[in-house]
């Protein structure tokens, strides 16, 4: 956790664009924590980044952080873009709304 404050530290005195979309994913959410949901909030908001916890393992949030990513990705881009713009990596979720059988 230390190291990833360190690195957000060196990355705003780099040369990245003001554009740039940071994302902070608390991994492993299905074992214990080493730091908690609030202090991870707080940091993100603190540090204008979208948080998202998810596990890889039971698959929790992992199509929702990737996601909310593109989104704001999308939006940065397209400021002009209508509200209602959603995008949704989900496979599964895509092939339920259209009762694809592929």
């Amino acid at each position: 956790y230390q190291r990833r404050v360190r690195g957000l530290s060196e990355l705003k005195v780099s040369d990245i664009s003001n554009d740039a979309v940071l994302m902070l994913v608390g991994c492993k959410v299905d074992q214990p924590k080493a730091v908690s949901t609030e202090e991870a909030q707080r940091f993100a908001e603190k540090n204008q980044m979208v948080f998202f916890e998810a596990s890889s393992t039971t698959g929790e949030n992992v199509h929702e952080s990737l996601s909310a990513l593109f989104l704001r990705v999308y939006r940065n881009a397209h400021p002009e873009a209508h509200e209602s713009v959603s995008i949704n990596v989900d496979p599964k979720k895509e092939k339920e709304k259209k009762n694809c059988p592929c």
